[in-house]
């Protein structure tokens, strides 16, 4: 999941970020926004899918992909 994230981003989260799972979350969240139709971002996805399955609500994950956190 690492190799998702470019090398230039993953040493800047690196240095402002100390958990590994926050940092490869938004390295995804930042490369999906920065090239939203030709990235699918797989813990962005999985996300949407889980939150799908668990609460059934389009809302819920509406809200996450509003805030890019989700991909629909």
């Amino acid at each position: 999941m690492r190799n998702f994230v470019v090398p230039s981003l993953r040493q800047l989260l690196d240095i402002l970020i100390n958990r590994d799972l926050w940092k490869i979350s938004l390295g995804q969240a930042l490369t999906q926004a920065v090239r939203p139709r030709s990235v699918m971002a797989p813990i962005l996805f999985g996300i949407g899918v889980e939150m799908d399955h668990v609460l059934g609500s389009v809302w819920a994950v509406g809200t996450l992909f509003d805030h890019g956190f989700s991909v629909s």
